[in-house]
C-alpha cells in the first residue's frame, strides 16, 4: 500500500488549523476553520479537476429525512493551503446536482476514481466547492485508467462443487440442467476477481483500521474512554459482538479487521502515538456546535491526525473511523461514510452499534443502500444495508441477496439464471442454502442466485434463503423465507439502490412480469423449506408462466376499436431522460399521429434509468417511427444503458438504443389494408309445406 510520508508539515498547514473567520484574499477561504459566514467566500480554483467523493448518510428514524447522498470533491493541496485529503461540498442547481448523482448511481462517476474537471466560473470556500450555472457536468467527468486488482483473472472461476439440483433448461452454475448444462459450478462466477475489484479497500485478507476519538476546541469528546471505544469497535477486551467479529463471520474467515497496524511485522506507526490498540486521540481546534458543517468538522480531524501521524490518510490504514461527541449542525444522520473509499464519521452513541458500522463499512466497500417493500431509500431489514439493528450487542446479521452477489465472499455459491435464453417452457428447480451455512455446504447448493434481465441497465434480480441463524441469528425481516431483491442498475456489481420485491414462505410465489421488457412473466415458487436438516434448505422452482399453446392475441388493447391496432412504446431511459422524445407520422397523410409532447407531456421522461410504457390505439396506415435525444449522443451507452422498443398489432417494429440525434424506424403498416373478405349473405332455407292432418275414414261396422 502506497502512503505520503509528510517528512516536513508543509507551509500554512499548521497554521491553516487555527485560520478563523477573517480569512481573506489570495488563496484565502480554503482554511479549515469553516466558522461564520466568510468560511463561505468563494476564489477560484486553482487546481484543473477534483476528485468526486460521494457520502452515503444513515438517516436517524423518526428525526427529519435527509438527502442519504451526497457529493463532495477531495481537493488538490494547492486549493487548501498545501494540506491533503480535504474534501468540499459540491454546490451547483438542482439540475446540476440531480445529474451528478444520478452518475453515481449508474456508474458513470466512481467515487473516488472519477475527477471532476474545474475551471473558469467554478468557485472553492474552505468548506464549499460552487458550480457556475453553465457548468455541464456531463462534459466535465474525466475517467481515469487505475488498476482495479482483477490482475489475470478472467472471472471464469474454478470451483467444482457438487451441485445436484437437476432443471429443465442450460442449468448453468451449480444446478445441472437439461440441454446445455455447464457442469459442476462452471457456469458465469467470478472467481475471486470481485474481491479486490472495488477502490475502498480489499474485502479479504487482514484489514487495517485506525479509530480517531475527536475532542473539539471546547472539550467536548466522548466520555468512553480509548480503551473502552476500541473494545465496541474491535472487541479488543470483551464485547462479544463487534464490527471485528462481525465482518469476520458474514465472510467466513475471509475479512479479518485489524486493530491500526498493531501486531503488523512491521509497523509504521510509533505504537507509543496509540491510546489503545488501533485508537488515537487528537483535539481539532474548532467548536463543534458553531462549526459551518459536517465538512469542516471532517477536514479539521483529516488535517489534525495528518500532523499528529506524520503522513497523508489513509497512510498505512485501508478504513479510518472518526467519532465524535455528538451532532450539533446539519444533523439528522447517525453516520456518514465516503462510497469505494476510507472515511466514515460517527456521532454520540452510534459509533458502538455493530449494525452502524457494518452498514457504513457496507458503503467504503462500495455497497448501496437497500430499499425495503415501501421503496423507501433503505427500510430493507433483510441486510445491514438497509436500517440496521441499533445496538450495540446485537448484531449479528449480514447483508441482503443483491449485496451478497457483489461483495464476493460466497462467489463459488454463487449461481447465474438467464430466463431470455430459455424455451417458453422453461422450468429450473434449484436448492438453496443461507450465507450462515455457506460453509456447511457440501451438497453445493446456492447461497445467491441471480435472474439476469438483459437489459443493458442492469436492473437485475437477486434470490437467496434468508436462514436466521450463526452469523444472521439476528436478522429483522423475513426470517428463514426467500427473499427477492432487485438492482437499480449495475448488474449487481457495482455501487447500485436496491429494492425489496417479495418475501416467500413455503407455497408462495411471486411472479415478475414483462420480465426484461419482453412478454414473459417469470415465477419464483417456494416449494419447500426444510428446517430440521443441517443445513437448513429451501427449494426454489424458477419458470416461465407462459401457455405455450395458446394463439397470442396481438391487438387486445384496441378490441373496442376494430378499425385500430394497437402501438406500444416502451423505454427505458438512460442517465438524461428529460433528453428523449419520439414522433409516429402518419405516412398516408403526412401528420403527425402521436408525439411523447402532445401525449406524455414534457418531459416525457422525467424519471432517468426507469422502464416507461404507454399504449395508443392508432388507425389502420403506414408509419415511421422517430426516436430523438436533444443532447444528440443516443440513450445508449455512454451515460447510461437506455433502450427502446415499439410494437404494431403486437409485431416489434423498432428497437435500439445507440444513436445519434434521432433514429427513424422503416415503415411499418399500409395505406391500403387489406380488408377481410366480405361475410357471404345468409342462406336462407325453404319452408317446407305444412303436412296436413290425416284424414279420418269411417270404420265399418
Amino acid at each position: 500500500m502506497k502512503f505520503t510520508i509528510l517528512s516536513k508539515v508543509p507551509a500554512g498547514f499548521a497554521a491553516a488549523l487555527s485560520l478563523a473567520s477573517h480569512v481573506s484574499g489570495g488563496a484565502a477561504g480554503t482554511g479549515l476553520r469553516g466558522n461564520g459566514d466568510d468560511a463561505r467566500k468563494l476564489v477560484s480554483t486553482q487546481s484543473n479537476d477534483c476528485l468526486v467523493q460521494a457520502s452515503a448518510l444513515l438517516h436517524i428514524p423518526g428525526t427529519p429525512f435527509i438527502d442519504d447522498l451526497q457529493i463532495g470533491c477531495e481537493m488538490a493541496a494547492v486549493d487548501t493551503n498545501g494540506m491533503t485529503g480535504q474534501f468540499r461540498s459540491v454546490k451547483g442547481n438542482l439540475a446540476q446536482m440531480n445529474q451528478l448523482k444520478q452518475m453515481v448511481r449508474d456508474g458513470q462517476i466512481v467515487p473516488g476514481s472519477t475527477r471532476l474537471a474545474l475551471g473558469d466560473g467554478v468557485g472553492v470556500s474552505s468548506i464549499d466547492l460552487v458550480l457556475p450555472s453553465n457548468f455541464d457536468p456531463k462534459m466535465k467527468i474525466i475517467k481515469e485508467e487505475k488498476d482495479n486488482g482483477q490482475g489475470n483473472d478472467n472471472g471464469q472461476g474454478e470451483d467444482s462443487g457438487k451441485g445436484k439440483n437437476k432443471g429443465k433448461g442450460k442449468g448453468k452454475g451449480k444446478n445441472k440442467g437439461k440441454g446445455n448444462g455447464q457442469g459442476k459450478n462452471k457456469g458465469k462466477g467470478k472467481g475471486n476477481s470481485s474481491f479486490s475489484r472495488r477502490l475502498g479497500g480489499d474485502v479479504v485478507g487482514d484489514k487495517p483500521i485506525l479509530v480517531v476519538k475527536v475532542t473539539d476546541s471546547v472539550g467536548r469528546a466522548r466520555e468512553e474512554s480509548a480503551i473502552q471505544i476500541g473494545d465496541d469497535i474491535f472487541g479488543s477486551v470483551n464485547d462479544p459482538v463487534n464490527l471485528k467479529s462481525q465482518l469476520y463471520d458474514c465472510s467466513h474467515g475471509v475479512l479479518n479487521v485489524v486493530p491500526g497496524d498493531n501486531g503488523s511485522s512491521n509497523p509504521v506507526v510509533d505504537q507509543d502515538k496509540y491510546s489503545a490498540p488501533g485508537v488515537i486521540e487528537i483535539t481539532i481546534d474548532i467548536d463543534i456546535t458553531t462549526a459551518s458543517d459536517r465538512y469542516a468538522i471532517h477536514n479539521a480531524v483529516t488535517a489534525e491526525v495528518q500532523e499528529y501521524m506524520g503522513f497523508s490518510l489513509p497512510g498505512p490504514y485501508e478504513q479510518v473511523m472518526y467519532v465524535l461527541e455528538k451532532c450539533y449542525v446539519g444533523c439528522g444522520w447517525a453516520a456518514y461514510a465516503y462510497v469505494n473509499s476510507w472515511m466514515s464519521v460517527y456521532q454520540d452513541v452510534y459509533y458502538k452499534q455493530v449494525g452502524v458500522l457494518v452498514h457504513e463499512l457496507g458503503h467504503n466497500f462500495g455497497l448501496a443502500h437497500s430499499g425495503g417493500l415501501n421503496n423507501a431509500a433503505y427500510t430493507d431489514h433483510t441486510g445491514m444495508m438497509g436500517n440496521p439493528l441499533y445496538s450495540d450487542d446485537t448484531g449479528r446479521m449480514c447483508y441482503n441477496a443483491a449485496k451478497n452477489w457483489q461483495i464476493g465472499w460466497y462467489d463459488d455459491n454463487k449461481l447465474l439464471l438467464e430466463p431470455l435464453t430459455e424455451e417458453n417452457d422453461w422450468i429450473q428447480t434449484v436448492n438453496m442454502v443461507g450465507i450462515a451455512d455457506y460453509k456447511n455446504n457440501p451438497e453445493g447448493y446456492a447461497v445467491v442466485v441471480k435472474l439476469e434481465t438483459g437489459l443493458p441497465i442492469g436492473n437485475d434480480y437477486f434470490v437467496a434463503f434468508n436462514r436466521a441463524t450463526g452469523v444472521n441469528a439476528d436478522n429483522d425481516q423475513a426470517d428463514d423465507e426467500v427473499t427477492i431483491v432487485q438492482v437499480d442498475g449495475g448488474n449487481g456489481e457495482s455501487y447500485s439502490q436496491s429494492y425489496l420485491k417479495a418475501t416467500l414462505s413455503q407455497g408462495e410465489a411471486y411472479t415478475i412480469s414483462s420480465f426484461g421488457g419482453t412478454s414473459k412473466n417469470i415465477v419464483v415458487e417456494v416449494t419447500n423449506i426444510n428446517l430440521s436438516t443441517n443445513p437448513g434448505t429451501a427449494t426454489i422452482v424458477f419458470g416461465t408462466d407462459q401457455a405455450p399453446t395458446a394463439a397470442p392475441t396481438t391487438n387486445t388493447f384496441c378490441d373496442d376499436q376494430p378499425d385500430k391496432k394497437s402501438l406500444k412504446v416502451i423505454v427505458g431511459t438512460d442517465n438524461y431522460s428529460s433528453e428523449t422524445s419520439w414522433t409516429l407520422v402518419n405516412q398516408c397523410t403526412g401528420q403527425t399521429q402521436q408525439s411523447s409532447a402532445v401525449d406524455l407531456g414534457s418531459p416525457a421522461y422525467p424519471a432517468s434509468n426507469t422502464e416507461f410504457s404507454n399504449q395508443f390505439c392508432i388507425p389502420e396506415a403506414e408509419y415511421i417511427f422517430t426516436i430523438s435525444d436533444s443532447y444528440g449522443d443516443g440513450i445508449c451507452c455512454g451515460y447510461g444503458q437506455g433502450w427502446y422498443r415499439v410494437e404494431h398489432g403486437g409485431d416489434e417494429v423498432a428497437a435500439g438504443g445507440e444513436f445519434g440525434s434521432s433514429e427513424s424506424s422503416e415503415a411499418f403498416g399500409s395505406c391500403n389494408p387489406t380488408a377481410p373478405p366480405p361475410s357471404p349473405p345468409p342462406t336462407i332455407l325453404a319452408t317446407p309445406p305444412v303436412t296436413p292432418p290425416p284424414t279420418n275414414f269411417p270404420t265399418n261396422p
